[in-house]
């Protein structure tokens, strides 16, 4: 057991070897041994791109009667749907319709 105020780095959990055994190669965990830079060939994409066709967060996702995230947030903070939709977010809105 290390003296008491000192720090004391080890595992405690199996974590690694579940992990190991889940992509089934050894990890490596000498942070020397590993590469100091690298790149991806296609940057991976988060998500679809229909969500920014669709206009965001101003898309009614849920349903054509369930408010948008704009419409919830303009009525929590008591501004007008409308005007917060037509302002900032437009831009998304307005590249599609050209």
């Amino acid at each position: 057991m290390a003296p008491s105020g000192e720090r004391r780095l080890e595992q405690t959990t199996n974590v690694i070897q579940k992990l190991e055994r889940h992509f089934g190669s050894t990890l490596e965990l000498n942070v020397n041994n590993l590469p100091s830079n690298a790149a991806f060939r296609t940057m991976p994409w988060p998500s679809s791109y229909w969500a920014i066709y669709l206009d965001g967060i101003n898309y009614r996702w849920a349903s054509s009667t369930e408010p948008s995230a704009t419409e919830k947030y303009a009525k929590a903070f008591g501004m007008d749907p409308d005007q917060l939709m037509s302002g900032r977010f437009q831009v998304n809105r307005s590249a599609v319709n050209d």
